[in-house]
């Protein structure tokens, strides 16, 4: 039976491993796909009700009624919110 060293004494380059450093590529911008601009969409107003209905859907989904008093303005928080928080995907650095 073997035993494993956690020093490392008992490793060796396999030469089926490639160096790590040739084996990592760096990736691509995060604002880029596939080494191109992705398209971005800014939000549309009408595109907030269709938020705010996803919202509902959810909350059915979990069995929940959101026509309770504490849920009727879940769905327009978590849709604002969700505007908020992504809103910088909108921007570029020169603004």
């Amino acid at each position: 039976m073997t035993i494993a060293s956690s020093n490392g004494s008992n490793c060796s380059q396999s030469p089926l491993i490639p160096d790590l450093a040739e084996a990592i590529t760096p990736r691509p911008d995060r604002n880029t796909h596939n080494g191109r601009q992705a398209d971005l969409f800014p939000p549309k107003e009408e595109q907030l009700e269709e938020m705010k209905d996803a919202v509902r859907t959810l909350i059915l989904g979990v069995g929940e009624d959101p026509e309770r008093e504490g849920l009727l303005k879940t769905p327009k928080r978590v849709a604002e919110a969700m505007r908020f928080l992504t809103s910088g995907y909108n921007q570029s650095l020169e603004e």
